[in-house]
């Protein structure tokens, strides 16, 4: 009956595994459809769903912000508009883990982030639709919308 139980229990743990494996992957092409994703659209109140901040553009160009923390991203726009320039500033402060790690995967960008300090990346987005980024394991994600 114990040896029933542990298989059980061992097969448990190595399907989450697979689980967890399979939707890092799905995050390092920067596809939407992650477990995190859902979870997100799982807790966002209906209200909110439809709001969508606008990145802030300053002499032609488009500044956004993403607070990068141990646990995931903070991004203070999530829709950028196609042909302007972009100014991305990612601010870490004591951030450890692999978020630091972080990655555009569409625009060949990949970083290692200071623990405490900020880096900045400029690109142009060049075609609507979804421009995805995450840490270089896919554990945690986000996106910009480029119309």
């Amino acid at each position: 009956m114990q040896k029933r139980a542990f298989s059980y229990v061992a097969a448990g743990i190595v399907a989450v595994f697979a689980v967890l494996s399979i939707n890092g992957g799905v995050a390092l092409t920067g596809s939407p459809y992650t477990i995190q994703n859902f979870y997100l659209a799982a807790i966002t109140p209906a209200s909110e769903l439809g709001r969508v901040q606008q990145a802030g553009i300053t002499g032609g160009v488009q500044e956004v912000t993403i607070e990068v923390a141990s646990n995931g991203y903070t991004a203070s726009a999530a829709t950028l508009k196609k042909g302007v320039p972009v100014r991305l500033t990612l601010k870490t402060n004591n951030t450890k883990g692999c978020s630091r790690a972080f990655t555009i995967p569409d625009l060949g960008v990949s970083k290692v982030l200071p623990v405490t300090g900020t880096e900045v990346i400029e690109f142009t987005p060049k075609k609507a639709g979804r421009l995805g980024y995450s840490c270089s394991m896919g554990m945690y994600t986000g996106a910009f919308e480029i119309l």
